[in-house]
């Protein structure tokens, strides 16, 4: 996970979604406590597909990335923030070295 100042609101709500995801599928368990809800749901055809249509989802998500931000951008304009941090010696050359 990125830190603090680096988080996006987009990455927060990826998050919380995926967040809430989690629990609604851990409120599966729960059924087992009912008789008859257990038997129709595990009776269902709906078991399998409820499973994989939220983890699908969580997946997409997950690698969809927003078309009016560009992480490329945010990604340039840090580096180009190190930089200016770094600052440059009288020769021209940076003071730290990357590793």
């Amino acid at each position: 996970m990125l830190k603090g100042k680096d988080r996006t609101w987009i990455e927060l709500y990826r998050a919380i979604f995926k967040a809430l995801c989690s629990v609604a599928l851990c409120f599966i368990c729960l059924v087992h406590l009912n008789y008859t809800v257990r038997k129709s749901y595990m009776e269902s055809a709906w078991m399998l597909p409820t499973l994989c249509i939220v983890l699908f989802i969580s997946v997409v998500s997950e690698h969809v990335r927003p078309w009016w931000a560009t992480r490329e951008e945010e990604i340039i304009e840090t580096a180009q923030q190190e930089l200016k941090e770094l600052g440059t010696k009288q020769d021209g050359s940076l003071e730290k070295v990357w590793v």
